[in-house]
């Protein structure tokens, strides 16, 4: 983080690109669904119109504690 904050400083441009930001986000969301529906993600298998493209929650039911439930912080 440290190289890419000095590489925006000095004007250049930075080592890593935003296809490689773009792998690291497509790693992440793979393994986030593959965690919520238990399935196998394969590389390149979260296109545009899956619900694991836009949100790393896919609109999946339980991902957000229902309102009013108790929390860590205030437990019932």
């Amino acid at each position: 983080m440290r190289g890419l904050l000095d590489d925006f400083r000095a004007g250049r441009r930075p080592r890593s690109s935003g296809a490689d930001g773009r792998k690291s986000l497509e790693l992440v969301a793979a393994l986030y669904k593959a965690a919520f529906t238990g399935e196998t993600v394969r590389a390149g298998g979260i296109r545009p119109g899956d619900p694991y493209y836009s949100a790393l929650h896919g609109d999946a039911p339980g991902w957000a504690p229902e309102p009013g439930a108790p929390t860590m912080e205030d437990p019932a």
